[in-house]
């Protein structure tokens, strides 16, 4: 049997470089006409998730960590009760490299859990209206409300 020719050639590192032009130039364009912060209020359902999506403001990496982890953990800790039956120490070995992992997915899954922390604490921060307190006119110093002057400076306060 004779191999299949075709008459059409491709070279896949162009095939890639035309893809990543064709992603580039997508990019551009939904980063200049749908993603503006302007544009934020304007979506509504689908359009809406992928807005967020698109600018990080609804992330992912918690269910996929969550499935990454148990998947490691559980490969690792079966084969390991396996091997145990046949070569204790592999599989001893195996079994106590998925607590490791564990460790290493507690880490990330806490950066996770602060950077969700700090995006509610910015939320409920910039629903807040946070007024600078009172300062004198002549030499910037903080004063009470109900000061006549300046205990700093002396200057005469329009209160």
């Amino acid at each position: 049997m004779m191999p299949y020719y075709s008459p059409y050639s491709f070279n896949p590192g162009a095939i890639f470089l035309v893809c990543f032009l064709l992603s580039l130039v997508t990019a551009i364009v939904l980063l200049a006409v749908f993603l503006p912060i302007r544009k934020q209020n304007q979506y509504s359902g689908f359009s809406k998730s992928l807005y967020n999506f698109l600018n990080f403001q609804s992330f992912w990496i918690s269910p996929i960590i969550k499935l990454l982890y148990m998947t490691l953990a559980l490969t690792f800790v079966l084969s390991g009760l396996i091997i145990l039956f046949v070569e204790p120490l592999a599989g001893l070995g195996l079994m106590i490299f998925g607590i490791i992992i564990r460790l290493f997915f507690e880490m990330g899954y806490i950066m996770y859990a602060m950077l969700d922390q700090l995006k509610q604490i910015n939320s409920k921060m910039g629903a807040a209206n946070i007024e600078a307190p009172p300062s004198c006119p002549q030499c910037g110093k903080t004063i009470d409300a109900n000061q006549a002057f300046c205990n700093h400076c002396g200057a005469k306060l329009n209160n």
